[in-house]
């Protein structure tokens, strides 16, 4: 049963998209007691695939259309949705295309005008025309509901004449349905009794309900002695308040009639309780019935919130009876004086396998004597025994094909007989019980639901099919920088718009989506880069979507996103750890190697000579690996995380650095202004060192060296008037192992590499202007009011 003030879907269909535009964003502007959610289309093929995909509560096309008309477009849909309000709003009508469009079975017809007051008016026929079909279809099924309890109902208006009745009055009054509408309710009333509630009803001073016994004549005169119940309702779209009236006949099933109205009393109070109110309103609905029909006790069985206590496959339409009921417990309960209580579970005892049966296939047990129980059910005759029960009646609580427990009225005062229509009614109040719980259990489980996925720190979102975000929890929203509230109702495309993701993730999403459909995967995975700022870290975040669960046709996704920058960070760090590893193999099988045999060779030439010179020998190979081992745990050391960084003034740190150095005769010259920077110092320092070390080694001791800053201020270049570094090599410079120099490691520029791109830096080499190497390191400056070192020469 849809709600009155559920937002209203509208289907509009026209030629020109720009009108199907400017409709959309004027209707959607229309305030009213319901939203209009408009979606626009081009061509009736369109607009049929969209009815059958999607719920729509009301279309509105044009006349004129590709290929076709409004007419014929309407008469498709009337053969499969003959209910649907169809508006024909059209720029070229006539009076015959109206009476053709109404003989078809349009709902309305609005001849196109100008400006755009017409799309108020449009929009107050939709409301109605989908008002009025909501009516309609709710009142249908509340009719059927009605009529199953075999009552006669009636409407009338404020003056007291009919103005619609249902088949039970019509049989019991003997009026023709035609002869009965505006009938007065004087007509039907043999002593006044009808009249005088009436006029009581509508008086201003009145009550809204009254109940009261009458005689009612019928079209041929013949006198029914009638229950009466007359309400005061205000029906959605009229203006004035109408009188629901409802009549049974008080035969000798009089008892009957008044458990009817005692069952239908409480529903109206069952279903319309709030979570909470729940089970003080079960217990009262319980003593009333188990007063009513001459019951001591009246009990509830339910399952636990967790989980169904049977169920049916509905591919076969077997029961699943490997569960009992062995797991549900007692929830509600009334006693009249002196009666003892039920036991806690509903089995009660080992023996009661008779019982469980039953309720396992959705059956009721009728016992009017436990005399009559079979012998199978012996303990469980011997436990009512105990419990002063001599007949009893329990009803499957059953919600969705699952049965979720039973409700047992027991009588204590000698045998009874529970006839067919009185089990009838009792099992329209298990239903009715069972559904109460349901919706409870439902209720909560999604407070719960709610709750655990506001609190989880994972991103939380639903798609519709429109690709729009039906929920989100906060985590989500807010690592796109919104709350939840504001993001919930929009197109996920908003955040490609902003700039907030790339415009590939679109197509992503929907190749995923094709995938699950065909079958092909059961979730997608995908990265999305997050970008809200140029000033914030770019962000990226792991997404599994899955497909909510459909029947005929794609209703949207469920999906989680996880951020996993700081993983992707780790695991970079990690094969940087995995290269320094592959590094320290190849300097143990082979840089260590080479020197070490050269060191245990002239060793033992110069113990079976006796000549020390060779030991000269052994003093260098033992000085190249000490070299290298020095380099090698210099490179470990560098791979770590950044220490501690500050800001410090860059030239003062270099000329530090150049200080500690052997440096022989070579010279340095800061040309320019270098400023500060944010880093570990420590590091950096070691960074510095090994290209002067560079320099000296390859531009030999009287080696002349630059420092400056770049041009446009990134970064500072430090350059030398050396051999310099062919262009195909440049890039090889850098790589573990490297040199051209035979005392080199190959080691001391791999650990500037590592120290500057630990730092978020990146370095480069390229010829100075003496034609030697040229490095150049980019960072991002820091800034500070502190004056910088100005430029020196220093030997």
């Amino acid at each position: 049963m849809v709600r009155s003030d559920a937002p209203v879907r509208v289907l509009y269909v026209d030629d020109q998209p720009v009108l199907g535009e400017l409709a959309a964003t004027y209707l959607e502007r229309y305030e009213a007691d319901v939203t209009l959610e408009v979606v626009a289309v081009g061509n009736a093929r369109e607009a049929q695939d969209r009815v059958g995909g999607s719920h729509i509560d009301c279309i509105v096309s044009d006349y004129e259309l590709p290929e076709t008309d409004g007419l014929e477009l309407l008469e498709a849909v009337r053969c499969q949705y003959p209910d649907i309000p169809f508006i024909l709003f059209t720029g070229k009508g006539s009076e015959e295309v109206a009476r053709d469009a109404f003989q078809v079975g349009a709902t309305d017809y609005m001849q196109k005008g100008p400006g755009t007051d017409q799309y108020t008016v449009l929009a107050k026929r939709i409301h109605n025309a989908v008002s009025q079909h909501r009516a309609e279809a709710t009142s249908e099924q509340y009719g059927a509901a009605i009529e199953a309890l075999e009552n006669a109902v009636y409407v009338l208006d404020g003056e007291g004449r009919l103005t619609s009745v249902d088949d039970v009055f019509l049989e019991m009054t003997g009026y023709d349905r035609e002869a009965a509408l505006g009938t007065p309710i004087s007509a039907l009333d043999a002593d006044g009794t009808l009249s005088e509630n009436f006029a009581s009803l509508v008086d201003a001073e009145g009550p809204d309900t009254v109940q009261f016994e009458a005689d009612v004549v019928s079209a041929s005169d013949e006198v029914r002695r009638c229950r009466c119940h007359l309400t005061a309702r205000q029906f959605t779209g009229e203006s004035a308040e109408s009188v629901v009236g409802v009549l049974h006949e008080l035969t000798d099933l009089q008892y009957y009639d008044g458990l009817t109205d005692l069952i239908l009393d409480t529903s109206t109070t069952l279903m319309s309780a709030e979570a909470d109110e729940v089970d003080t309103k079960l217990r009262w609905t319980l003593q009333s019935v188990a007063e009513y029909v001459g019951a001591g006790r009246a009990t509830v069985f339910s399952a636990t919130e967790g989980g169904d206590v049977t169920s049916v496959d509905v591919s076969t339409g077997g029961l699943d009876v490997s569960v009992g009921l062995e797991d549900i417990e007692k929830t509600h309960e009334w006693c009249a004086s002196g009666i003892t209580p039920a036991d806690a579970t509903a089995d009660g005892c080992a023996g009661a396998e008779w019982w469980l049966d039953q309720f396992r296939r959705f059956e009721n047990v009728r016992v009017e004597s436990l005399s009559s129980m079979p012998p199978e059910a012996d303990s469980l005759r011997e436990r009512f025994e105990r419990q002063g029960v001599t007949s009893l009646i329990a009803v499957p609580l059953v919600s969705n094909w699952s049965l979720r427990g039973v409700v047992e009225f027991a009588s204590h005062d000698g045998e009874g007989v529970w006839t067919d229509r009185e089990v009838r009614l009792l099992r329209t109040l298990g239903d009715l019980i069972a559904h109460t719980l349901e919706r409870r259990r439902r209720e909560r489980e999604m407070a719960r639901y709610k709750t655990i996925i506001d609190t989880v720190p994972d991103g939380v979102f639903l798609l519709d099919e429109q690709g729009y975000l039906t929920q989100v929890n906060e985590a989500f929203a807010s690592s796109f920088g919104f709350d939840a509230d504001d993001l919930t109702g929009r197109p996920f495309l908003d955040l490609v718009d902003q700039g907030c993701v790339p415009p590939d993730i679109a197509d992503e999403y929907v190749e995923g989506i094709k995938a699950m459909l065909s079958g092909d995967r059961e979730k997608n995975v995908f990265e999305v880069e997050v970008s809200l700022s140029e000033n914030v870290e770019t962000r990226v975040y792991e997404a599994h979507t899955r497909l909510l669960p459909y029947e005929d046709s794609f209703r949207g996704t469920a999906g989680i996103t996880r951020d996993v920058t700081d993983e992707l960070h780790h695991r970079a760090q990690l094969r940087r750890q995995n290269d320094r590893l592959d590094d320290f193999a190849s300097v143990v099988s082979h840089d260590l190697r080479n020197p070490l045999n050269i060191a245990q060779g002239f060793l033992d030439v110069a113990r079976e000579t006796g000549d020390d010179s060779y030991l000269d020998r052994v003093e260098g190979a033992l000085d190249r690996i000490d070299r290298l081992v020095g380099d090698v745990l210099s490179l470990a050391r560098q791979g770590q995380a950044v220490g501690e960084t500050s800001q410090f003034d860059l030239a003062q740190s270099i000329f530090r650095t150049w200080a500690a150095v052997e440096t022989f005769d070579a010279s340095i010259t800061l040309t320019g202004e270098l400023g500060f920077v944010t880093a570990d110092e420590t590091r950096f320092s070691q960074a510095i060192e090994n290209l002067f070390r560079n320099a000296v080694e390859h531009g030999g001791h009287d080696v002349a060296i630059d420092v400056g800053p770049l041009t446009d201020g990134s970064g500072f270049y430090i350059a030398d008037d050396g051999p310099g570094i062919p262009p195909d090599r440049r890039d090889a410079v850098f790589e573990h192992g490297y040199t051209t120099s035979r005392g080199g490691t190959g080691f001391g520029l791999s650990i500037v590499r590592t120290i500057v791109e630990a730092h978020n830096w990146s370095v480069g080499v390229t010829e100075s202007a003496d034609g030697g190497a040229r490095f150049e390191i980019t960072y991002q400056p820091a800034e500070t009011d502190a004056p910088p070192v100005e430029a020196e020469s220093v030997k």
